[in-house]
């Protein structure tokens, strides 16, 4: 185990955790992130590399709450 690893983790883009949580909870709004967006840019390459489709996007929270609800 590395010492420190989770402690100070390095910035993406910019982006600092503390600041982005803060916000959303004064905001009342989840974060979402430029960078990988809840939709189909985040998952294919091109629109011609979309094969799938009617993909809905949930928080992990909502998702987990479905997989306990199908035990």
């Amino acid at each position: 185990m590395v010492l420190g690893l989770f402690n100070s983790p390095a910035c993406y883009k910019g982006q600092k955790y503390e600041a982005l949580k803060k916000t959303a909870i004064k905001t009342g709004h989840p974060f979402i992130d430029p960078e990988f967006p809840p939709d189909d840019k985040a998952l294919f390459y091109s629109k011609s590399d979309s094969k799938i489709t009617g993909i809905e996007w949930k928080r992990p929270s909502v998702s987990m709450n479905i997989v306990r609800g199908l035990k």
